[in-house]
């Protein structure tokens, strides 16, 4: 977590062109650390394809959603194969 803070307070955002990645994103509809929207931002960064899936839950909803998040991403992955 001193980590997460270090980066935090010392990040410097530069502007680049948008990557040409897919980008599947989570997250917990009770996160009071991440809003909706931030998650949502993250569209204008890629050229490809921008998807996002909400769970009930705070910051750490992924501990009660692992094995359901874990078949989301084999199933994009295969799809991909």
């Amino acid at each position: 977590m001193k980590n997460d803070f270090s980066i935090y307070e010392n990040y410097n955002f530069l502007e680049l062109k948008p990557i040409p990645y897919n980008i599947l994103a989570f997250s917990g509809n009770e996160d009071k650390t991440v809003t909706q929207e931030e998650i949502l931002a993250w569209s204008a960064y890629i050229k490809g394809q921008f998807e996002h899936i909400l769970f009930p839950g705070k910051h750490f909803f992924i501990k009660y959603y692992q094995k359901k998040i874990l078949k989301i991403i084999n199933q994009i992955g295969e799809k991909h194969i």
